[in-house]
């Protein structure tokens, strides 16, 4: 969160949320509509719902992504979309969900939460099933309820999102740099582009705790198309061994992986 809000600052995106945020936090945002929930006596699954429904971020999207010189106006132009930041974990939908990336299923997933969760705190508030209360109609005041959700996986995969917002971050920080420079701008936003995404941790050094006897479960890394089993690999070296385009280098009975 506090990354793509530092690269909001530097491409002078208003928003909420994170260290470079005004305000640093988005809580309050749907204060009207839950404050009354808050002296109840709730389950503790409905009090979750209360704090999920709080997004990381808001963007003011009014003035980024305008189209300029050669470059069409991006779709999120003049919308001001909330953002919430989430990671995926290795866990068993690597290896069973070959046909969507686990990141994009958490994509959806989360930003079906979100609306699912203002259905029902309208219906803590009384408003009838079926249609949408207050607190629906406010999430939808921003970019039509569908919040972007930045999701990075545990092999340094994003979602969509996070390309989405990058995108809109490389654009405007191009058309700041063309205004001084003479540079072509898809030229200076292809230059631009990849910063935000190393920085969100994509720059593909991935960590797995893994004890000196057992290697990782079966996992998939989607950006190479890469699958790798641990039956394939019979020997820890302490020494770097290049396989199949990774590099595992052993250090205190873990595994670093770093992509090639």
């Amino acid at each position: 969160m506090n990354t793509i809000s530092a690269w909001c600052r530097r491409a002078q995106i208003p928003h909420r949320g994170g260290t470079s945020g005004t305000p640093r936090t988005c809580k309050g945002l749907f204060f009207a509509y839950t404050q009354a929930l808050h002296g109840r006596d709730l389950p503790e699954v409905d009090i979750r719902v209360l704090n999920k429904i709080i997004p990381d971020l808001l963007f003011n999207l009014r003035s980024a992504g305008e189209a300029f010189e050669d470059m069409k106006q991006k779709v999120l132009s003049g919308a001001s979309p909330l953002g919430g930041v989430k990671t995926k974990a290795p866990n068993s939908d690597y290896h069973n969900h070959r046909d969507v990336p686990p990141v994009a299923a958490r994509q959806a997933e989360v930003a079906r939460g979100y609306l699912k969760r203002a259905a029902r705190i309208d219906e803590l508030n009384g408003h009838p099933p079926g249609s949408d209360g207050p607190m629906a109609t406010a999430l939808k005041r921003y970019n039509g309820g569908r919040v972007l959700v930045f999701v990075v996986g545990a092999f340094a995969e994003i979602s969509e999102d996070v390309s989405r917002i990058c995108g809109i971050i490389a654009r405007d920080l191009a058309r700041t740099h063309v205004s001084y420079y003479n540079d072509d701008a898809k030229r200076t936003k292809g230059m631009y582009r990849p910063f935000p995404s190393r920085h969100l941790g994509t720059s593909g050094s991935i960590f797995i705790p893994c004890s000196a006897r057992t290697f990782p479960p079966t996992f998939t890394i989607y950006r190479s198309e890469l699958i790798i089993s641990s039956a394939q690999i019979a020997v820890i070296r302490p020494q770097p061994v290049l396989f199949d385009g990774l590099l595992f280098t052993t250090q205190d009975g873990s595994i670093l992986l770093r992509l090639r």
